[in-house]
């Protein structure tokens, strides 16, 4: 999705921030920097704490401070990196002063000790962040565009003089907000400015991570410029550049609102979560002891323990029950709740109005036949204590989740172990729909947790239905391409292993036919089709036996058997874009089919071969590369699967697996699969109903008339020539043909439905898990299982193409996420799953673990991709969206490719 920065008139920002600016009297007390030109970044960070200590004094708050915290690592949520920003105002509490404070250690990191007296260096945490704050001396070193404006009726007089329209101009929405035309604001086509972008992008990104955030002011200082930032999960409002040397200025009055607000207590309207509560010392100390409970499994203990490592805060989360709303419910089953007040269907247009539903008398489903969740049994709100996320996502739009390990302490006397996804769910009435009603569907129609799905606990918006939701998407004019998101969680029972922590590949072939058994049940009872089926979706539930259990997660972008388009479609990419289908890569507008889905969980398998067994290949990284993460936008859509269309046609693996011939076999035979489905492709015929290229008309040449005395043309001279040397020959056919050319006729021509159905092979999930059946009874024993090739072969890929960038995989960008368009879900690029929840890429919160969580998902085009239903989010923008991905390959690191931990654990 690239960034998504608006720009916004500074009078606008101010009336977004609650509270009452501060009066003349107010002001008095308020100091202004001292600036001079040639001012290091150090003397600018003193006299920008000086300013906020002032406000905040002249406030009367003191439960806020400012810290500068510029050249020293934070050990809180970032593996010890150094990923650290420049100062901010954090919150003063005894909790915060103890991660804050600077230990005798960080005393040998100042200069002088009067450094250390006047700059009040120390530590930063990102757990306590309350606004962070950038610093840059120069111009050339800041990631946004500084430039003067030139005063109004500079302006206007310029306007009058060109005749043309002021580039000042501003597209009304009631209130003025986002600028129409507006100067350049991000520096991305410079180095530095690509670096600092990154940067910013990373503080922001480790504040939404490690606290329970729904939105997060900024400050970004350029010498005597500032711009002020609103971040939420759709996008950031920047204000135009402004002065903050007077005391009249934006920045002393956002400072001054936000100290006003922390006085009252008012941390909701700061962006903080109303939903999440700190839990006191002795809440803490019990979930330290259950945490060390040997009953529970070691990756359990283990996650649990390094939730509350470092000093992190332990914050007690609600998930309550709400009836769902009908433009969320499914299409094929009555809606089980009747509204209060019979309304027509404007309110669909209305997508965050708050749902009013009672239980109908006249329904043909009673609420308890409807969904577990209204069953009085149940408790309608359920209470879970979190920590450190176990992982996070790297994008800052987007779904962006983040998975716990939790404890269940619903009731006070039996704490249970659980896993606890935290998202922001994209919303489009009559398209999406939360993932607990998928769950609740599966339990309706007979399916159980022993059959291949997790065990569900509860789910539901945060704080009611669509209390907290983003709000960039409803000022933004027009079509813009960008949907509300919803705060969202849901809690599950099972914390599984990630799949790639199989032992040999025996076993992985049975995890793998676990995972076809239930995705085929699914299918067969509930209709329900799962449309993200990658490496990070397919768990390991560890039995009271010790026996090993593949089973799935992650619904949210299912979609039942009649929502899934009958004829050419708009570009709706739902899922991860490494385990796309080649079809769906290659014809967008391809209405989704479970073909679609059991080809991923070839390309799924296909990826852990490629990461945990040896082959005959050159170039690991180029492999991985062109095999799933190749593509083009095309015509307003992204395209790939160049090197899967290949394969597919011609049934050979790319490489060879040496001294394995079971799994050698057993991908020969799967491909041998797959060929005889693509045979029957009519690709001509596809590429005219699904694909995007235009279509070129070949005109036939004019037959010229040749005079009857011209003189012949030297070139018919040539050809008659060669005319007669085949004449001479014994056949007039080259006898090679026959050898090098297998003659493929022409399939029959096939109406758009009869194009979608694929062979036998591909339609249902038993061939291929009959397949995996029996590679599992040959080799389960066999010791087959090799270090993650993509660390110990990385040195290979040390000479690349200068036009190819360093993979990104441990960086952040400005959206998730959890990588998609369609219903928000990020391709290879986003978004997020976890264990029996959501993830895939590598977590910032500690050293990869045993557990449960299936990592967060890498957005690479971003989060987006990622996470709007509309094409417009699928990472496929405008020049500065694709530039945006680039930011973090010029960090001079040394280019490394997605390692097995970066994906799979």
């Amino acid at each position: 999705m690239g960034p998504r920065f608006y720009l916004v008139e500074s009078d606008v920002f101010s009336a977004r921030i609650p509270g009452d600016a501060p009066t003349e009297v107010e002001r008095s007390d308020f100091e202004s920097p001292k600036l001079t030109k040639g001012m290091s970044e150090k003397s600018i960070h003193l006299q920008l704490r000086k300013v906020v200590r002032s406000v905040l004094k002249a406030a009367g708050c003191k439960n806020l401070r400012v810290l500068d915290t510029a050249n020293h690592n934070a050990k809180e949520g970032n593996c010890n990196k150094k990923v650290f920003n420049d100062a901010g105002i954090y919150l003063n509490t005894p909790l915060t002063r103890r991660a804050i404070t600077r230990a005798p250690e960080h005393d040998k990191e100042s200069t002088t000790k009067e450094q250390l007296k006047t700059h009040r260096l120390g530590p930063p945490s990102w757990h306590w962040m309350e606004v962070p704050m950038v610093v840059k001396a120069n111009k050339v070193d800041s990631a946004f565009y500084f430039k003067r404006r030139p005063h109004v009726e500079e302006v206007e007089k310029s306007t009058e003089q060109d005749g043309v329209e002021s580039e000042q101009t501003t597209d009304a929405l009631g209130p003025e907000s986002v600028k129409k035309r507006a100067e350049p604001l991000l520096r991305l086509s410079d180095y530095r400015g690509r670096e600092s972008y990154g940067h910013l992008v990373n503080y922001m990104d480790h504040v939404f991570n490690y606290q329970h955030r729904t939105f997060c002011y900024a400050v970004y200082v350029c010498f005597d410029m500032a711009r002020l930032l609103y971040f939420d999960r759709s996008g950031a409002y920047v204000t135009e550049a402004l002065s903050w040397v007077e005391t009249t200025s934006l920045l002393h009055e956002l400072v001054w609102k936000t100290a006003r607000l922390a006085v009252t207590k008012k941390f909701g309207d700061m962006g903080h979560d109303s939903t999440a509560t700190m839990v006191d010392n002795q809440t803490r100390k019990r979930f330290i002891k259950e945490a060390r409970n040997l009953d529970l499994p070691s990756h359990v203990r283990a996650g649990l323990a390094q939730a509350t490592e470092s000093y992190c805060p332990l914050y007690m989360l609600e998930v309550e029950y709400v009836p769902p709303s009908p433009d969320e419910w499914f299409p094929d089953e009555p809606f089980p709740f009747a509204p209060e007040e019979p309304t027509d269907d404007a309110h669909l247009d209305e997508p965050l109005s708050e749902p009013s539903a009672t239980l109908s008398s006249s329904s043909p489903m009673s609420a308890k036949e409807a969904t577990p969740s209204s069953d009085k049994t149940v408790p309608r709100v359920r209470k879970f204590i979190v920590g450190r996320p176990h992982f996070a996502g790297e994008a800052l739009v987007g779904r962006c989740t983040k998975g716990y390990m939790a404890f269940d302490v619903t009731d006070p006397m039996h704490w249970a172990p659980c896993f606890v996804k935290d998202t922001w769910r994209p919303y489009i009435p009559n398209r999406t729909r939360p993932e607990h009603l998928v769950y609740e569907r599966l339990l309706r129609k007979g399916i159980k947790p022993s059959d291949g799905i997790a065990t569900f606990i509860c789910g539901g918006d945060v704080g009611g239905s669509r209390a907290q939701w983003t709000r960039i998407p409803s000022d933004l004019p027009g079509d813009h391409g960008s949907v509300p998101h919803i705060h969202y969680r849901v809690a599950t029972a099972d914390i599984g292993l990630p799949v790639s922590q199989f032992k040999t590949f025996g076993e992985l072939s049975g995890l793998f036919a676990d995972a076809l058994k239930a995705h085929g049940k699914v299918w067969d009872l509930a209709g329900v089709l799962h449309r993200d089926i990658s490496v990070n979706n397919i768990m390991i539930r560890v039995g009271q036996d010790g026996q090993k259990y593949g089973f799935l997660i992650d619904w949210e972008l299912s979609k039942v058997q009649c929502e899934l388009g009958q004829g050419p479609v708009k570009p709706d990419r739902a899922g991860t874009w490494d385990f796309f289908s080649t079809l769906y890569l290659r014809y967008p507008k391809k209405p989704y089919r479970r073909s679609d889905d059991i080809e991923s969980f070839i390309y799924a398998y296909l990826y852990l071969v490629l990461h945990y067994h040896r082959i005959s290949a050159v170039g690991l990284q180029q492999q991985d590369r062109s095999i799933f993460k190749s593509k083009a936008f095309i015509n307003g859509a992204m395209v790939g699967g160049d090197a899967k269309w290949s394969m597919m046609r011609s049934g050979q693996l790319p490489f060879e697996i040496p001294d394995n011939p079971y799994l050698q076999e057993l991908l020969v035979k799967i491909l041998c699969g797959c060929n005889s489905c693509y045979e029957s492709i009519n690709a001509d015929e596809m590429e005219r109903v699904y694909g995007v290229f235009e279509r070129v008309t070949r005109i036939k040449p004019l037959k010229q008339r040749v005079p009857e005395n011209a003189p012949e043309d030297p070139r018919r001279v040539r050809r008659s020539r060669f005319r007669r040397l085949r004449e001479e020959g014994s056949s007039g056919e080259n006898p090679y043909l026959a050898i090098f050319a297998k003659p493929r006729p022409d399939p029959p021509p096939k109406s758009p439905m009869e194009m979608l159905e694929m062979g036998s092979f591909l339609s249902s999930p038993d061939p291929l898990r009959m397949l995996l059946i029996e590679h599992a009874e040959k080799a389960s024993d066999l010791q087959d299982k090799a270090p993650d090739q993509f660390h110990a072969r990385k040195h290979e890929d040390c000479y690349r193409p200068y036009d190819l960038p360093p993979d990104t995989s441990g960086t952040s960008t400005m959206d998730d996420t959890s990588g998609a368009a369609s219903s928000g879900r990020s391709w290879s690029e986003d978004d997020s799953t976890a264990s029996s929840s959501t993830g895939k890429s590598k977590p910032k919160a500690q050293a990869p673990l045993p557990s449960g969580s299936s990592r967060p998902k890498k957005r690479a085009l971003d989060e987006d991709p990622q996470d709007d239903v509309t094409a417009h989010d699928d990472g496929e923008g405008p020049l500065p969206v694709r530039r945006s991905k680039r930011i973090k390959a010029s960090n001079g690191k040394v280019p490394q490719g997605p390692s097995g931990e970066d994906k799979c654990n």
